[in-house]
């Protein structure tokens, strides 16, 4: 057997519940499942869908919420991990509460994961823990060899998380400023909108950077404010 790797708990830190912004029925629905303390008979929930849709952020905030509830948790992005050997990283890991596998669609196809990933669901269930699997695609597109595994992966709870439209875009960016403390009109955020890259994630990186320098500044997050701030 190979030695387990001992894994840092890389986690966001505003990747919580709180923080995010359920803007349709089904982002609200998981939200619901997975913010739950009793999460039933569930022992498999599924998110898929495309970068920058909420998907990375719901499965870090149940997380965040068993850690909040000292209840130990693993969190496992396989965009960092997918190199390593799948026994090595899954090992003993169905003793945690709750584990969550980012991007299965990094190790898909990959036989030195496919039969850790099928054991530690198994086990995962038999101790009636949870695991949370998210990817860009659901589990019947991923190129698995090992067809009990698209099969147990389906046997769950599945969420698909469409793209965010851009009016969608702006509500979450009002929502983000406001737990900031910034009041955003719908005016700048629409110009924001017009004028930065569309990606979610980056909307978010250029909010930050924006309340760091109206801070500084003791001003307000206006138009003018952002065309002097960021050149546009």
């Amino acid at each position: 057997m190979s030695e387990q790797l001992i894994l840092p708990l890389s986690l966001r830190d505003d990747a919580t519940f709180a923080n995010f912004l359920a803007t349709d029925e089904i982002r609200a629905q998981a939200k619901n499942l997975l913010a739950s303390d009793q999460p039933g008979d569930n022992h498999l929930v599924f998110l898929w869908g495309p970068q920058g849709a909420g998907v990375s952020h719901l499965a870090q905030a149940v997380c965040h919420a068993y850690a909040c509830a000292l209840k130990p948790v693993q969190f496992l992005p396989l965009a960092e991990l997918g190199s390593f050997e799948g026994e090595s990283v899954l090992d003993g890991l169905d003793q945690f509460p709750l584990v969550c596998v980012e991007d299965l669609q990094v190790i898909g196809g990959n036989p030195r994961w496919e039969q850790p990933l099928f054991n530690l669901y198994n086990k995962m269930v038999a101790r009636g823990n949870l695991l949370v699997l998210t990817a860009d695609c659901p589990p019947t597109r991923l190129p698995f060899h090992l067809q009990d595994l698209v099969s147990r992966f389906s046997s769950g709870i599945t969420f698909h998380f469409s793209a965010y439209s851009d009016v969608e875009k702006r509500d979450i960016l009002r929502f983000r400023a406001a737990g900031l403390g910034i009041e955003m009109t719908e005016d700048v955020a629409n110009y924001l909108l017009s004028r930065c890259p569309r990606h979610l994630e980056e909307l978010m990186l250029v909010l930050k950077r924006l309340d760091v320098a109206s801070l500084e500044a003791k001003r307000r997050i206006t138009i003018p404010f952002i065309r002097e701030m960021l050149g546009w």
